[in-house]
């Protein structure tokens, strides 16, 4: 699936007014130099894809959202771009947000680089770039990005009652294993880094300016099986 070089404007839509909305179709789907202006719905993002992982379906998608122009809609309570896939590459977008900028969760290796990720201020938790679902997440690299007036910058949580509630699955705090945050530009912040699940990883180099807290960890809980959560060498100005 390719949607790449689109104007896509003046959007209500059957699926809750969202932009660009891929979901049920496996393999590689790229989103690419596309301008999104804001989609007309309270429900609405602007890109949404991949919620198709072998939770969902059979085939698993791996979701490449690069170069996009978008800017999430001001009269609801939703973000800009929600990727749910097994992997996925986001780098390059200019973002407006407004709940959020980009939510995702990584099943395996997924890498969000480079992008500008602004105006993400509607709740006390809305974020810039983070992990904003109720499962488990893995493999998450977040680097090289600017962020500008998001409440929190990067995001290692979730939402809704910080369950894993799903059939025949053991309710708990999500696991964030092997999440790697750094080399980030974050400006005018409550928290440029915010954890509150079991994570392990790293968290280094990155640079905050005009945030109340430099990384707001609630947790010192690890996913099962991992050995720590490495927080060092970032800079608050």
């Amino acid at each position: 699936m390719l949607v790449e070089g689109n104007y896509i404007h003046d959007n209500v839509g059957k699926a809750a007014g969202d932009a660009v909305y891929i979901e049920g179709v496996g393999g590689i789907c790229i989103v690419q130099g596309n301008d999104i202006p804001p989609p007309v719905g309270v429900q609405a993002d602007c890109i949404q894809c991949g919620r198709n992982n072998h939770l969902y379906v059979r085939n698993p998608a791996h979701a490449i959202i690069r170069q996009n122009r978008v800017r999430a809609f001001t009269g609801g309570g939703k973000g800009a771009i929600v990727i749910l896939s097994e992997t996925f590459l986001i780098e390059g977008n200019h973002i407006r947000g407004h709940n959020f900028c980009v939510s995702v969760n990584p099943m395996g290796r997924s890498v969000i680089r480079g992008n500008y990720c602004e105006e993400a201020d509607l709740y006390p938790y809305s974020w810039g770039i983070g992990i904003g679902s109720d499962f488990d997440s893995v493999g998450l690299e977040i680097y090289g990005n600017i962020i500008v007036n998001c409440r929190r910058g990067v995001t290692v949580s979730g939402n809704g009652n910080s369950t894993f509630t799903m059939n025949g699955r053991y309710p708990g705090f999500q696991n964030r294993a092997a999440i790697a945050v750094y080399d980030n530009d974050i400006r005018d912040a409550d928290a440029a880094v915010f954890v509150d699940r079991p994570t392990s990883g790293r968290i280094q180099f990155n640079t905050a300016t005009n945030a109340t807290l430099l990384v707001d960890r609630r947790t010192m809980a690890l996913p099962p099986g991992e050995a720590d959560l490495r927080i060092g060498f970032n800079r608050l100005n």
